[in-house]
């Protein structure tokens, strides 16, 4: 019958469903050793965080360097053509955002480091969305928002008269005021178009590079399923846990 058939089609099986989650999800994890790994190498990390649950929705990836904490709230499209990412995609995010940040604000104060929120995404940013004033009247699109209102709020120059109505609309969208409205603008950064490092199985490009990640993604990975669920792993332990110990000890030999 037409019905069943219809419902072939649009219902997605069990194990379709488990490879978009996957396919949503290992992207994440290898960002997170991307990043970190960075870091490691250039002698800048000091501790990265697992699965945290204090930090809301800025848990997919938490890490910090001897200047500033880094947390990021991943958006993976594990579509054949990614759709573009909206402004009311964005909107739609911003409360997350914003009470993730409060949390780490207040939670990270004694460490007194500069909090970096970020909004992860391969999407690219859409070209062809409507970003209207509250007329109703179509100003840009979000692109042109990035380009116009938000770059310009991040580094307090004017905004051109156009944009103004949004500018004002999406500020109080924040529910923030004054000099904190400003330092989430200044600690938020989008990430749009984002590609890793493009490691795994079978590359033989740069061997030692691509190793190294295929390791630091699953020592991450081994470590959310981990029933013990350690959260926080400060570099000597993560040095350890990778068995890097006789590759850092050069660096690191005092806290190893």
């Amino acid at each position: 019958p037409i019905k069943n058939l219809i419902k072939r089609v649009y219902m997605k099986s069990p194990a379709e469903g488990d490879r978009i989650d996957l396919g949503g999800k290992l992207p994440q994890f290898d960002a997170f050793a991307e990043l970190a790994y960075r870091e490691l190498n250039a002698g800048k990390l000091q501790w990265i965080r697992v699965a945290d649950p204090e930090a809301l929705t800025l848990d997919d990836i938490q890490f910090a360097t001897d200047s500033t904490i880094h947390a990021y709230q991943v958006k993976w499209s594990n579509q054949d053509k990614d759709d573009p990412f909206s402004y009311t995609d964005f909107k739609n995010l911003l409360a997350e955002l914003v009470a993730g940040w409060k949390k780490l604000k207040s939670e990270y104060a004694a460490e007194g480091k500069f909090l970096s929120v970020h909004l992860l995404t391969n999407r690219p940013p859409s070209m062809h969305d409507n970003v209207k004033d509250n007329a109703g009247t179509k100003v840009g699109n979000f692109k042109e928002f990035l380009q116009e209102v938000w770059s310009k709020l991040k580094l307090g120059d004017p905004i051109d008269p156009k944009w103004k109505v949004v500018a004002e609309e999406f500020l109080a969208l924040t529910g923030l005021t004054g000099t904190e409205v400003t330092d989430f603008i200044k600690g938020l950064e989008i990430d749009l178009h984002f590609f890793p490092y493009g490691f795994g199985i079978g590359k033989k490009a740069n061997r030692v590079k691509n190793d190294d990640l295929l390791k630091f993604s699953r020592f991450l990975l081994e470590k959310v399923a981990d029933k013990k669920k350690v959260v926080h792993f400060t570099r000597a332990e993560l040095i350890a846990g990778l068995e890097w110990n006789a590759r850092f000890e050069t660096y690191f030999n005092h806290e190893l």
